[in-house]
């Protein structure tokens, strides 16, 4: 009888103990919110962006040049390990000409590997109204025209090209208002130390003319208030961003 009796009680220790172990296994790891940095850089087919001299080519033939690139970044959304999801608040205005615009930190994420990375350039329609933006150089100089709609602008991107008459002429493809915010969903599988040493984010500026609407500037080369070139612009702008880590 005493024999049986150890043997319960020996019995009902391993349970208990494998429970605790089973318990201490399933104890989710606590979301910690750490600053995410992200480095930002522009390149034309893979090759740095370099401004002011016509050396760069897109897909209909033209060659051009780049003088200026401002966009917004916002609605930034990652994809954990976990599968959870999470959003981050944080609008960056980025200048491909001022550097000091490529490095920003997202301080409202945690700190967590992850298994996707989306963003909009351009903002919320909350966001997208005149005047809401702090009074910034750089956020007056954003500003979509009222009698156009008002709000801001999403991108700017200017540059000259060689016409086919052998003459050089400029472009400006601008993009604004709420039905042209562009979504990008960038692959992007990085651990926890990857992300915690930064995300490497790439912008290829030739995709703007590129993928999937191909701009032939000789017969495009300004877009701004034309609904349906503002459409095919944007919709090129769903394939401009890559994660490089």
């Amino acid at each position: 009888m005493r024999g049986l009796l150890i043997y319960l009680v020996a019995g009902l220790m391993i349970v208990s103990f494998s429970s605790c172990k089973r318990d201490h296994k399933d104890t989710p790891k606590p979301v910690v919110i750490t600053p995410i940095k992200v480095d930002m850089s522009f390149n034309v087919n893979g090759n740095p962006l370099l401004f002011d001299t016509i050396q760069f080519q897109n897909l209909a033939g033209n060659s051009f040049s780049v003088t200026r690139l401002d966009c917004y970044i916002s609605n930034i959304e990652i994809t954990s390990v976990t599968g959870a999801v999470y959003k981050s608040a944080k609008l960056f205005y980025v200048s491909a000409r001022d550097t000091s615009t490529h490095h920003f930190t997202i301080s409202d994420l945690p700190l967590t590997g992850i298994t996707s990375f989306r963003c909009n350039i351009g903002l919320a329609a909350s966001q997208n109204i005149s005047n809401a933006l702090t009074p910034t150089p750089a956020n007056l100089n954003m500003a979509w025209p009222d009698n156009m709609g008002g709000g801001y602008h999403f991108l700017k991107l200017e540059g000259h090209y060689l016409a086919s008459n052998l003459q050089v002429y400029g472009f400006a493809m601008h993009l604004g208002k709420n039905q042209n915010l562009v979504e990008n969903a960038v692959s992007a599988t990085l651990t926890e130390t990857q992300v915690s040493n930064g995300l490497k984010l790439s912008m290829d500026v030739a995709k703007w003319f590129d993928v999937p609407n191909k701009f032939d500037l000789n017969k495009t080369n300004y877009t701004m208030g034309i609904d349906s070139l503002m459409n095919l612009l944007s919709q090129n702008g769903n394939n401009v961003l890559s994660i490089n880590n």
